[in-house]
């Protein structure tokens, strides 16, 4: 049997609360949605929390009627980060400051010419990693989420004519950043395409985030849960 598109599973889910249908979405969304939360948060912890969140609220919703349904289910996630560091502003400026201890990161000048895709594209989220929590978002946004730069103003309450003057600005200071730090070879990768490859093939989630969503289900009383959690055993 062929894979259903996105918009075949999201439509199974609102309307039937189709088990099979969510599990498949899912298998399909788990990696780059927690790599592109830990990308925003920079905490396994917060970004498990915001893809369960997200996941939760695509389980619930009744909307499937998307023209983009991965860029919905990518701007879900970045929200549920976004109202993550709305909780923790006093503790921003620190965060900013200190990786997680669990973080890989990229910072020697290893030769453009021997390094692996995988090293360039871990490159390009390092350097990205760096950057404040504003633009962040807006790469997790246009780039994550595969949102237009109108879809993105709106979602950030922004002008387009600044959200495209930020864009380039960061596209430049990353291109700069990574000629500066021996990754010059990972200038041919700065396309839409090739920050999307980057900001979903980070770090990996844990192997038991599908029953953590399964068990927010339950606690929010969903009956299908019951369903859901035979499926996954």
């Amino acid at each position: 049997m062929a894979a259903r598109s996105d918009q075949e599973l999201l439509e199974a889910i609102a309307l039937r609360r189709e088990e099979a249908a969510f599990a498949e979405l899912f298998a399909r969304y788990q990696q780059p949605a927690y790599s592109l939360a830990y990308f925003l948060t920079r905490s396994r912890d917060a970004a498990e929390d915001a893809v369960q969140e997200a996941l939760v609220s695509v389980w619930r919703s009744n909307d499937y009627g998307q023209a983009n349904p991965r860029g919905w289910i990518m701007s879900i996630v970045t929200n549920k980060c976004r109202q993550y560091f709305r909780s923790r502003r006093k503790e921003d400026r620190l965060m900013n400051q200190q990786k997680s201890k669990d973080q890989t990161v990229v910072r020697t000048a290893t030769p453009a010419s021997s390094a692996e895709r995988g090293e360039l594209l871990a490159a390009m989220r390092a350097v990205l990693e760096d950057f404040s929590m504003e633009d962040r978002q807006l790469v997790a946004l246009c780039y994550g989420a595969g949102l237009t730069q109108a879809e993105a103003a709106r979602q950030l309450n922004l002008p387009q004519t600044t959200v495209s003057f930020r864009l380039r600005q960061v596209l430049d200071d990353l291109r700069a950043n990574l000629t500066k730090t021996g990754f010059a070879a990972a200038a041919p990768l700065l396309t839409a395409e090739g920050l999307s490859e980057a900001l979903s093939s980070g770090p990996a989630p844990s192997s038991d985030l599908y029953g953590k969503v399964l068990s927010q289900i339950a606690g929010a009383g969903n009956q299908a849960a019951a369903a859901l959690s035979q499926r996954a055993a």
